[in-house]
C-alpha cells in the first residue's frame, strides 16, 4: 500500500483542506444505495467502512500527522477488500 491510500479512498489529495475532507466524505457516504440488493452488497464489501475509517483518520488533525508520517501503520489495520 502506498503513504496515500486513505486519501484515494476519499478521492482528495494528501494537501487537501479539512473541509474538502469533510465534503469528500460526505459526498462518497451521501452516494452509496441503503437499501434493496444494492444495500447489501456494500455492506458485504465494506465500501462504509473504508469512508468511516478513512475519514477518522483523515478528519482528525493528530491522527493525520501521524498517518502522513508512518502510513504503512494505519493502512495495514483496513480490510483489503477492494484493493484499498
Amino acid at each position: 500500500m502506498t503513504g496515500t491510500a486513505l486519501y484515494e479512498v476519499l478521492g482528495v489529495g494528501r494537501n487537501a483542506t479539512p473541509d474538502e475532507i469533510n465534503n469528500a466524505y460526505v459526498e462518497k457516504v451521501s452516494n452509496l444505495p441503503n437499501c434493496g440488493i444494492s444495500g447489501l452488497i456494500v455492506k458485504v464489501f465494506g465500501l462504509k467502512y473504508h469512508f468511516d475509517y478513512a475519514y477518522s483518520v483523515l478528519g482528525n488533525a493528530s491522527k493525520r500527522s501521524l498517518y502522513d508520517a508512518e502510513p504503512d501503520k494505519f493502512d495495514s489495520a483496513t480490510p483489503n477488500y477492494l484493493g484499498f
